[in-house]
């Protein structure tokens, strides 16, 4: 659920921009709007990508259970 709440934060991060654009003449052409939006495009791309590794680590304890716990072999004496 963190990574989600990431994901959430820069689709929010991304509407403040779009709100942006709509009250400033034409802020994309501005160096700061540029890198703005390319440093969200990052974020969000690794927020996703934190997202959907954890929901497959989530599924994988749900199906197969955690870890299995390692059991003690006895060394044969030689």
């Amino acid at each position: 659920m963190y990574a989600l709440n990431w994901a959430i934060q820069f689709v929010a991060y991304f509407a403040f921009l779009a709100l942006a654009r709509v009250y400033f003449n034409s802020p994309f052409d501005e160096t700061f709007f540029l890198v703005a939006g390319f440093a969200g495009t990052i974020g969000l791309g690794m927020a996703v990508l934190a997202f959907a590794g954890f929901s497959i680590s989530w599924l994988k304890t749900v199906i197969f259970g955690p870890n299995p716990k390692c059991e003690y072999i006895e060394e044969h004496e030689v």
